[in-house]
Order: C-alpha cells, then sequence, then structure tokens
C-alpha cells in the first residue's frame, strides 16, 4: 500500500464515526438468554471537551431469543426533542445475521445481511440521498456495533490479564470492513473506582497516531455492565457532524 493511499484509508477511518455508542448499552450488558423483556437505560451525554451537559436519552430495549430491538429517543437538557433511532438486529452469538438503523429525525439507515460468505452492507445519509450499498467477504471474527461489547464480555478473563484482541469491524457507512483492537487500558482501570476501561482503537499503529481511541468502562461486579462510554460517537449535532462524547448508562429497575 502507497503512503497516499494509506492516508486515503486513514482518513476512511476517521469518517466512520466510530458508530457505536448508539448501541452500546444495549450490547452486552445481558446476553438475549438471561434479558428480561423491555429493559430500560437512562443515558446522559456530555460534551467530552467542556463536560457540559448536551441531551439526555431513554431506551428500551426489546430481546426475543436472538433478535434484539433497540429505541432511543433523545431530547436537550431542556426537554425538547432532539433525535429517535429506532435499531433492529439478529445474531448467533457473536455472529450477525442481519442489522438496520433508522434515525427518524435525519432519514439516516444503515444495515447488513449476511448471506454465506458475504456481507451485504447498506448506507444512506439522509432522507434526501440515495442508498449505497457494497459487499465485503465475510471473515470468521468479523464484529459490528451489535455486537462489539458482547465481544468485550467474551474476552473478559482474558482481557484481565492485559492480552490483546485484534478483529474486522464492519461499517456499513463505509461499506467496508476495518482492523481494531480491545485491551485493557491499565491506567485508567486503575484510577476507575470498582470499574475496569476497555480501550479500542485502530489495529495499524500508524493510524493510531492520527484517531483517538474509544473507552468502555464496565463495573466489575456481575454482570459486568457497560457504564461509561468516551469517545467518538454516532450521535450527530444539529449541523450534522460526529461528536466526541461522554456517555453514562443507568439501568432502570435491574439488579
Amino acid at each position: 500500500m502507497t503512503f497516499r493511499a494509506l492516508i486515503h484509508r486513514t482518513a476512511l477511518v476517521v469518517l466512520i464515526g466510530w458508530g457505536l455508542s448508539s448501541l452500546a448499552a444495549a450490547q452486552g450488558t445481558v446476553t438475549p438468554k438471561a434479558a428480561a423483556k423491555g429493559r430500560k437505560i437512562e443515558l446522559s451525554l456530555y460534551s467530552l471537551e467542556s463536560e457540559r451537559l448536551l441531551y439526555r436519552g431513554n431506551r428500551t430495549i426489546v430481546e426475543d431469543q436472538d433478535k434484539v430491538e433497540v429505541t432511543t429517543v433523545f431530547t436537550t437538557p431542556a426537554g425538547k426533542p432532539f433525535q429517535t433511532t429506532v435499531s433492529v438486529f439478529e445474531k448467533v452469538g457473536l455472529v450477525p445475521i442481519s442489522y438496520q438503523l433508522n434515525d427518524l429525525r435525519s432519514g439516516e439507515t444503515e444495515s447488513l445481511i449476511r448471506n454465506g460468505d458475504t456481507i451485504e452492507l447498506r448506507y444512506r445519509e439522509n432522507s434526501e440521498e440515495d442508498e449505497d450499498d457494497g459487499t465485503v467477504d465475510w471473515e470468521p471474527g468479523s464484529l459490528f456495533t451489535g455486537t462489539v461489547v458482547d465481544f468485550m464480555h467474551a474476552q473478559w478473563a482474558a482481557l484481565m490479564e492485559n492480552r490483546e484482541f485484534g478483529f474486522s469491524f464492519l461499517v456499513p457507512s463505509k461499506q467496508d470492513a476495518y482492523s481494531f483492537r480491545i485491551l485493557r487500558d491499565e491506567e485508567r482501570s486503575f484510577k476507575a473506582k470498582g470499574q475496569e476501561v476497555i480501550r479500542m482503537e485502530p489495529d495499524s499503529w500508524i493510524i493510531r497516531r492520527l484517531v483517538d481511541p474509544m473507552f468502555f468502562f464496565f463495573s466489575t461486579e456481575e454482570p459486568r455492565r457497560l457504564m461509561e462510554f468516551r469517545g467518538r460517537s454516532s450521535i450527530k449535532d444539529e449541523t450534522g457532524e460526529p461528536q466526541d462524547l461522554r456517555i453514562t448508562y443507568s439501568y432502570l429497575g435491574q439488579n
């Protein structure tokens, strides 16, 4: 790969918007077999730079076997409606079957469908744009936004031994897959009381110099719920730009 091509690919990674925080609390908090239907989660979303409260969110998660539906209603601190997203995905363990996310404010949609040895990826930026689609080869161990936190849970014991894990992350908005890795962030875990911090970042050390990582803060107590997320989010501002946020999660009526 030429240096110019590498920089172009790096730019694509930066533009991914990471796309994980919109579903982060839905995944990995408990597995579908152990989950109660209609779980409720409250979100508080702060600017990562200024720590100013930007939005609040109310999330409802309904699970039926391996099919999950997640509805999140975002409001401003004053209670004004800002954004509603609805996602539906199906998976077997960590293997994706299908996934679709709809942003009811902008008309943005993204989806994936696994067809044997290939994954079909589709994306539309807003209701006025045409849908883009593409196909990538299925690679065992590939993840999407609905399985990343579950993967962290599956590798928890090894992560606590400071082992690293790489994976291919499917990105419908780019109709492509990118290499990432996860590892325990020792410094942040040491400072976080009663929490362990998992860092997710590009697998390439060159790209890591240009792209900030994401941090997932988990409770150390079972079922090791995701308590906080820090990094590039899929929540876009009024101009349509992705934002760097600190998101906290409060699990209502759940022991």
